[in-house]
């Protein structure tokens, strides 16, 4: 994991989640929460450093420090998840997933820590509360927890015209194509 990259999501949105897990700790931003392996117990004081935010904005930061949040599992493994599908494009920075239940987005600047990962596969979860969530994996190894974005009546809308300027642009391909083959000559 990129901490630097971390570092930045949380810096956007001027919050940092630490979440105290049972054998290591998760920050996060409140959108998506990532292990910290290999490094001491971090506190406010230490996140701030880690993160290197000057004094001076420091007191902008609302920090806090949380227990894991009720219906989310944070083990490498969930008998709820499922593998999802990566559809191969992006839509006003949100990654589209296949998954069993139709279409779910993530904002993809929540997969930057973990881009560089090796055999990085997508999962989703289902919390004890129902609420879906996209579990980031590197074979067995959790790697990141990210919330789902919610699919709205206006992103649908965007999709249709998408869609429909996809098809008209598919037509006036195929027809200048049809133009622009030789004529045969019939005997």
């Amino acid at each position: 994991m990129k901490i630097k990259k971390l570092a930045r999501l949380c810096s956007a949105r001027k919050r940092i989640q630490l979440i105290d897990g049972e054998k290591v700790q998760y920050i996060g931003d409140g959108s998506a929460i990532y292990p910290v392996w290999g490094m001491p117990e971090l506190d406010n004081e230490s996140l701030m450093v880690v993160f290197d935010i000057p004094e001076k904005k420091q007191r902008d930061f609302f920090v806090s420090r949380e227990p894991v949040p009720e219906g989310i599992n944070l083990k490498d493994v969930d008998e709820t998840e499922h593998l999802v599908e990566r559809l191969g494009f992006e839509m006003d920075g949100m990654v589209l997933l296949r998954t069993d239940k139709g279409l779910a987005m993530i904002a993809g600047k929540y997969l930057a820590p973990v881009e560089d990962e090796e055999n990085l596969e997508l999962y989703e979860r289902t919390g004890k509360d129902g609420v879906q969530y996209i579990a980031a994996k590197a074979g067995f190894d959790l790697l990141a927890l990210i919330s789902e974005v919610k699919v709205t009546a206006e992103f649908v809308d965007k999709l249709a015209e998408l869609l429909e300027l996809a098809a008209q642009r598919a037509a006036q391909d195929l027809q200048e194509e049809r133009q622009n083959e030789p004529q045969q000559m019939e005997m």
